[in-house]
């Protein structure tokens, strides 16, 4: 399982050529989006149309929603990596459920993202 962080998805909203010929590419080895990073990209809408833009893009993706082991895994993180990691609330969910169920998370937050052990973190393209 590949889940891909709001970053990536960012690059793919705005068209970034790299980003789109990514996706194409990527169409063979499918991802999906956390429940969570869905959740940030609506919240960045600043205006009514944003933010139908925003829900139109994410239905085109499967939505992994985290559960309650995922909340349970984000809380034990926080609790060993506040102090080091520099990851907000979203981050831990996110790593939690990347980390719960073996999945690859795709980014470009890989400073803050490593600090996590036996989190598996590639960036999918070049910027």
């Amino acid at each position: 399982m590949t889940l891909v962080d709001s970053d990536v998805l960012i690059d793919l909203q705005r068209n970034h050529p790299a980003a789109v010929t990514w996706a194409k590419m990527s169409r063979q080895t499918p991802f999906s989006i956390s429940g969570i990073v869905a959740m940030k990209l609506l919240i960045g809408s600043r205006n009514k149309g944003e933010l139908e833009a925003s829900l139109g893009f994410i239905r085109g993706f499967d939505i992994a929603f985290v559960n309650e082991s995922d909340h349970a895994k984000a809380l034990e993180l926080a609790a060993n990596h506040v102090l080091s990691a520099g990851l907000g609330l979203a981050d831990y969910l996110i790593a939690a459920q990347c980390l719960n169920t073996g999945a690859t998370l795709l980014t470009f937050n890989l400073k803050h993202f490593a600090s996590i052990p036996g989190l598996i973190i590639e960036t999918p393209y070049s910027r």
